[in-house]
């Protein structure tokens, strides 16, 4: 599939994620905003998490997983699930790579609904499919706030070269002159974080 690209990501107890919420993106530019601490970065947290190993995970199992509060309840589990496929293509094109850990410490790794034995045959998976890029930009704008918008979108060009790219923003003033992409907006409410997701056609 030559137009694969990053579709949705499920969260499901990862974090300040603590119900399941799936995050609709778009093949080139997504904007990601909302007030501190409502999860824009963990949501970049939760897509490297899937695709990168790190032994130490299993020893932060309290920083992983949804730790509850007066709201809601701990979780007992974390899983992030990656949605790959062609916007024109159906369901049964699409490629699912999930990762899943346990507050007991067990840890399971998915591609399409097959269960793999380890990282490592995740990553020989991986590997095999030839996944597009991704390029994650956190913390973009949040030192620039002097920059001309012009500018700040010519960086993003610049460091994307033509990726599928993630950015989040601090300055509602920034979103402006956006080429056909999302706009992302995440918002903290009840114990929990909600998404909504917009298109952007300026």
């Amino acid at each position: 599939m030559s137009n694969l690209y990053l579709k949705n990501v499920i969260l499901i107890g990862y974090k300040n994620f603590s119900k399941s919420t799936k995050v609709i993106l778009q093949k080139n530019l997504n904007i990601i905003v909302g007030p501190s601490g409502c999860g824009k970065s963990n949501l970049f947290g939760a897509i490297t998490w899937v695709l990168s190993d790190n032994e130490s995970q299993k020893e932060l199992i309290d920083t992983i997983l949804f730790r509850g509060n007066e709201e809601v309840q701990k979780t007992d589990f974390a899983e992030v699930s990656l949605i790959y496929g062609d916007k024109e293509a159906s369901s049964d094109d699409e490629i699912i790579i999930k990762r899943r850990l346990e507050r007991n410490g067990n840890e399971s790794f998915f591609v399409n609904n097959n269960q793999l034995s380890d990282f490592e045959c995740l990553k020989k998976q991986l590997s095999k499919l030839h996944l597009p890029d991704l390029c994650l930009l956190d913390e973009f704008d949040k030192n620039k706030k002097h920059r001309k918008s012009s500018k700040i979108y010519s960086d993003i060009e610049f460091r994307s070269q033509g990726k599928q790219t993630l950015v989040v923003f601090y300055r509602k003033k920034n979103i402006c002159k956006l080429s056909t992409g999302s706009l992302i907006g995440i918002t903290f409410d009840e114990g929990t974080s909600k998404v909504y997701c917009m298109n952007i056609v300026l």
